[in-house]
This record gives structure tokens, C-alpha cells and sequence, in this order.
């Protein structure tokens, strides 16, 4: 299990006011090692520099925003930190916004507003998540598929699991783990 009262979390919002409530609710919960960063760049710069095993971003940022920011985290060449699990956070949880922050490869999406239950919830379920990350085309994040399905009979669940080019145990990435930041 996680050890929470260990973990680092970069808070990404460009909201001054809502950076402090989500650092209030984490300290809450136990979590008291945040860092923040007021928009996606320096985010970007804050984990070249520091250890970090969670990031929670507001989905509407400028100049980018928090799909873009995931994005850009998952697929940058000079990325500091493509595995970092990745909480997206919102008052809009429409649909295609969850579809949209799991294309960009996030790894959850927490619906505003928040609470310590929910976030601790969320958290919980981000940090515990076993799924490998999947390099496929312009994708980088969570394996989409959360498990065998009861009732599958065969070797492949889809058609594209049929190209012998893509395969999971050839992919060489794994979850981004930083020891430094569990001491």
C-alpha cells in the first residue's frame, strides 16, 4: 500500500485560491509535501526539479490546459516525468471532457467540487492503479482495458490486437517510480 503521509503532489491550476483548497484538503487527508505551479510551463519546469509521485491539474488552464498539459507530460521527448500518475480535476464533468482527459492519458478525473472523501478516493484509486502505461501512436498513458473480461473466448479482445507490431511486454516503459521521493 501507498504511504500517503510520503507522497509528493504537484498541484497545477491557474487559480491561486483553488491551488490553497485542494493543498487544504490534501493536508486533510494526510498529505502534507505539495508543491504548486500556476499554469502548465511551470509545472513542466517544477518536476525537472523535484521528485513527484501524483499531479493534480485543473482541466481549464491558460495557456494550456490540463489535457494539453497531460499530453505534452506523456508524449515530450525531454519529458521529466511521462508515468506520473495524473488526477484531472473539473467543475464541467461532461462526458467527452472524461474522454478526453483518458485519451490524453490521464490516469482519473475528479469532479469538482471536491471533498476530502472524494479526493481521498480518487487518490486512493490513482496511486493503487497496477494498469502498465502504453506507448501506442500518439498515445502514452494507462492501459485503457482495466481487466479480463468474464466472459471474453478468445486470444485477442480487439481487431487491432491482431497486428503482431504492438505488444505490451515489448513496450521497454514502465510506471514512472521515483525513490527519492518515497524516503
Amino acid at each position: 500500500m501507498f504511504n500517503l503521509t510520503q507522497a509528493r503532489v504537484l498541484i497545477v491550476d491557474d487559480n491561486r485560491q483553488m491551488r490553497f483548497l485542494v493543498q487544504s484538503v490534501l493536508r486533510a487527508v494526510g498529505i502534507y509535501n505539495c508543491m504548486e505551479a500556476g499554469d502548465a510551463f511551470e509545472a513542466f519546469e517544477c518536476l525537472k526539479n523535484t521528485p513527484t509521485n501524483l499531479i493534480i491539474t485543473d482541466i481549464a488552464m491558460k495557456p494550456l490546459d490540463g489535457i494539453e498539459f497531460t499530453r505534452l507530460l506523456r508524449m515530450a521527448p525531454d519529458s521529466p516525468g511521462p508515468s506520473v500518475p495524473i488526477l484531472i480535476m473539473t467543475g464541467h464533468s461532461e462526458r467527452w471532457r472524461v474522454t478526453a482527459a483518458r485519451d490524453a492519458g490521464a490516469n482519473g478525473f475528479l469532479a469538482k467540487p471536491i471533498s476530502a472523501k472524494s479526493m481521498l478516493q480518487h487518490i486512493g484509486t490513482t496511486m493503487q492503479d497496477n494498469r502498465r502505461f502504453v506507448r501506442s501512436g500518439s498515445f502514452y498513458g494507462p492501459d485503457r482495458r482495466r481487466g479480463p473480461k468474464a466472459n471474453f473466448q478468445g486470444p485477442n479482445r480487439r481487431s487491432t490486437d491482431f497486428d503482431d507490431s504492438f505488444n505490451l511486454d515489448s513496450m521497454g516503459d514502465e510506471p514512472y517510480s521515483n525513490k527519492q521521493a518515497s524516503r
